[in-house]
């Protein structure tokens, strides 16, 4: 490293250093500095104004914190060559700490006042759960007693319902309509327990209450103090860190529910100490209008739930949705109407319907678990009606069915047609083969092709039976046969080729019987043989001749049967004879 320094030294005695070499003897400085764990600080000092020194640079007098320093923020070539710069970027970086921290707090402050917004917003909800619950119940007040046998401790009992809302303090405020005034008293358990129990909350009266409710009430009789209460409210205070209480599903549906854990797992306790709810659970006067309220709107729920459509859905045992229907209202029927959604356990779509009236009515889409449609087909009244299709996982159409106007109802009373679309294909996915139908039998265009995509035959079919043109190809795409047929029968012009395009052979049917002249031809265009037919049989001379167009043979057709062969030379008159004969 010393070597290094000295060579360092004699380059800049030379000339004056460039901005590279200014940067190889800092980094040559800093490395020196860095792998010297044990280096004492004015060492440090040194090393860096010798450095300068070598650069031309102005001394170093910051001290070894600023050395540090440059360390900790990977500054160190920096602070060598470049100290004012090396400032500048210091005062950046402390810049960018300074807003990042304000930016932190920023969020901080902004999340707290949101938390603090949604513990308001959380505790009033539950205030006004609690208040529901209170409210919803009829007839809360089971019974007001007094006893004089019963102790000096509890004179008066009132039982009210106070379930789904434990661990928190009741407080029963009872107006009376005559000298008693209002009662207060404490329930003696502090809280509410079991499901739609009737807990006793005892009331607790001062001497002279006492005094006042004995005047009251005949000493020596039992009586209801029922008839003189004209109103109960409840004050609901304290603390619980569970809320509402409720234990089964079948709960939660039937009664508002809130849990404020839910809303803030942060918080252990809610407190409602300083804010009880307080809610009239009992008002004389209004009591008969309430049940009389209550029965009606429970009538005009019932009147609109049964004029109401419904949706029902069904759950797999991981709670993932299995079934989505749409229903009439109760008053219509009941039945299935609107869409219909089935899934697999994975939540991908498995069926799509669509229902009229309890029947399949419109259009109908299944799919494979991949995504893609396995089936598309539409329904009219139950029956499949008009284009349903079929595919592959992968995409590829493989059949489709058509009824028209009908239904499948009709086709199998053979009141509709069906026509049908076959595909098929190769290993490689290229289609091999569609073929049509109709009502069971080819009916259409039906189309054959090679492993390339290449066509290897087209042809048209009426009821199963070939009828029109069909044509077949070679794998060039050369044409191989074409012919017409009738009814399934040969009927018409039929040619067969080379797989160069050259004719290889033409002749004519009629009711599928060859019918006319036949001609064969060698590859290279000559003919090859030629003869009549009539009726399928041959009728008149049949000639062959070679490559050169030289006729090589000759035989006299009659029905069917050969009467006669001749030699070409004989020609004349063995045309003679044929004739003749």
């Amino acid at each position: 490293m010393k070597r290094l320094l000295l060579l360092s030294i004699i380059l800049l005695t030379a000339c004056g250093p460039s901005d590279e070499e200014k940067r190889q003897v800092a980094a040559i400085t800093c490395s020196v500095m860095s792998e010297t764990r044990n280096m004492d600080g004015a060492v440090r000092v040194r090393e860096i104004n010798d450095a300068r020194t070598k650069i031309g640079g102005k001394a170093f007098l910051s001290g070894d914190d600023k050395i540090k320093e440059s360390f900790e923020l990977g500054l160190c070539e920096t602070l060598v060559v470049d100290p004012d710069q090396y400032e500048k970027m210091v005062a950046a970086i402390e810049a960018n700490e300074r807003q990042k921290e304000t930016e932190e707090r920023i969020a901080r402050e902004r999340a707290e006042e949101k938390r603090i917004a949604r513990t308001r917003d959380a505790l009033e909800e539950w205030k006004s759960a609690i208040l529901d619950r209170i409210n919803s119940a009829s007839d809360i007040i089971k019974d007001a007693t007094f006893d004089v046998s019963s102790s000096d401790d509890s004179p008066v009992k009132i039982e009210y319902k106070c379930s789904l809302m434990e661990q928190l303090d009741h407080t029963l405020i009872v107006s009376f309509d005559n000298e008693l005034g209002t009662l207060e008293g404490q329930n003696t358990i502090g809280h509410c327990s079991g499901f739609q129990k009737l807990d006793a909350m005892t009331l607790d009266f001062e001497d002279s209450d006492r005094e006042n409710l004995y005047s009251v009430i005949d000493s020596k009789k039992k009586g209801s103090l029922l008839g003189s209460v004209t109103s109960v409210d409840v004050k609901i205070s304290g603390s619980t860190t569970t809320g509402l209480i409720t234990n089964t599903a079948k709960q939660r549906a039937e009664y508002k529910y809130v849990d404020p854990t839910n809303f803030h797992p942060d918080l252990r306790s809610w407190d409602l100490s300083n804010s009880p709810v307080t809610a009239r659970i009992y008002d004389r006067e209004e009591q008969r209008k309430i049940v009389a309220e209550r029965k009606r709107v429970a009538a005009e729920k019932k009147r609109v739930a049964d004029n109401t459509p419904t949706v029902k859905e069904e759950f797999y045992s991981d709670g993932t949705l299995k079934d989505r229907s749409n229903f009439q209202s109760k008053n219509d029927g009941g039945k299935r109407h609107g869409s219909r959604e089935i899934y697999y356990q994975s939540a991908q779509l498995q069926d799509k319907l669509n229902y009229v009236n309890g029947e399949l009515n419109g259009s109908r889409e299944t799919y494979y678990q991949n995504g893609q449609v396995e089936v598309k087909l539409n329904y009219k009244k139950g029956e499949r009606t008009g284009l349903n299709s079929w595919y592959k996982n992968d995409g590829r159409l493989e059949a489709t069915n058509d009824y028209g106007n009908g239904t499948q109802k009709d086709y199998q009373d053979g009141k509709a047609d069906l026509l049908y679309v076959g595909y098929e294909y190769y290993p490689n996915k290229q289609l091999k083969s569609k073929i049509l139908k109709k009502n069971g039998e080819r009916h259409g265009t039906s189309e054959w092709f090679y492993e390339d995509g290449q066509p290897e035959q087209i042809s048209t079919y009426i009821n199963g039976k070939k009828d029109g043109l069909s044509t077949e190809y070679f794998e060039n795409s050369e044409t191989k046969f074409k012919g017409m047929f009738k009814n399934g029968e040969r009927d018409g012009l039929f040619e067969w080729f080379y797989e160069d395009g050259q004719l290889k052979v033409t002749t004519t049917y009629t009711n599928g019987q060859q019918d006319g002249l036949r001609t064969s031809y060698h590859e290279n265009g000559e003919i090859k043989h030629r003869g009549i037919y009539r009726n399928g049989e041959g009728d008149g001379i049949f000639a062959w001749f070679d490559e050169n167009g030289k006729e090589t043979s000759a035989e006299c057709h009659m029905d069917g049967k050969v009467i006669g062969t001749g030699e070409f030379f004989l020609r004349k008159s063995f045309e003679e004879y044929c004739r003749k004969e």
